[in-house]
């Protein structure tokens, strides 16, 4: 097990229930889709107890049941990709968690709505981290940190 995901599994046992930190997961490793019943949202990542903690987020805020997909990497045999599938009440939730102009690409920072208060910006970040972030083990060198954003402006509002 990497360093990175060691790091990541320990948050989420800390983790509590906001949705700013659900909100930096959907922002950064969400993707929207249109079906004949309307809008689709995915949610990617390679850890399966991430997976579980999304699905379980938004059970607790929207009263969601989300679908649990996974299939394997074609270039790589043992890593899996984990995706939670919302059929219903996407543009409910976009709005509610601020993205709905970010999936369009009208605005692509963080709202100031969702890091109003410290402990909201570091849910933020964590989500963030928990999507789209790696460090490195200081035993074995530098001291990094790193969360890959495709938006500079969403890089430069993160709360660090």
């Amino acid at each position: 097990m990497s360093f990175t995901v060691q790091v990541k599994e320990e948050l989420l046992l800390q983790s509590s229930q906001n949705k700013s930190e659900l909100s930096a997961i959907i922002k950064l490793s969400g993707s929207l889709g249109l079906a004949s019943s309307g809008s689709t949202l995915s949610i990617s990542t390679e850890n399966a107890k991430i997976a579980r903690h999304i699905y379980e987020l938004l059970l607790h805020f929207y009263q969601i049941k989300a679908e649990i997909r996974h299939h394997q990497k074609p270039n790589l045999k043992k890593n899996r990709v984990y995706a939670v599938l919302i059929e219903d009440g996407v543009n409910e939730i976009l709005n509610d968690l601020h993205l709905a102009d970010s999936f369009f690409g009208l605005e692509t920072g963080i709202s100031p709505l969702v890091l109003e208060n410290d402990s909201w910006s570091q849910a933020y970040l964590r989500g963030a981290f928990l999507a789209a972030g790696s460090v490195k083990d200081p035993e074995k060198g530098k001291y990094q940190l790193e969360i890959a954003s495709v938006y500079s402006d969403h890089a430069n509002d993160l709360p660090i």
